[in-house]
């Protein structure tokens, strides 16, 4: 899959999307297979290092998203694969 990874706080301009492993799910999460993301005000102060928390290197910024769940932990429940994240 693709994702944005920020391997060294940079300019927004210098991200750019990398191809990694699919990750596994975890207990208490969902995956969401991503079809519209955004780039908000916070995400590009987070790649820059200028916002007032600095995430741990590398990380892959964003919060503003939406898509399908892929996949959900077996511990999961009100939330199942297909299902669109804005019924979430």
């Amino acid at each position: 899959m693709q994702a944005v990874v920020v391997e060294k706080y940079d300019s927004i301009q210098n991200i750019r999307l990398k191809q990694v492993p699919l990750p596994k799910v975890a207990a208490g999460h969902v995956r969401v297979k991503v079809q519209f993301a955004s780039v908000g005000f916070v995400d590009g102060l987070k790649v820059q290092g200028l916002y007032q928390t600095k995430d741990t290197l590398p990380f892959t910024p964003g919060s503003e998203f939406a898509g399908i769940v892929d996949e959900t932990a077996a511990d999961v429940s009100g939330v199942k694969a297909s299902q669109r994240t804005r019924d979430i």
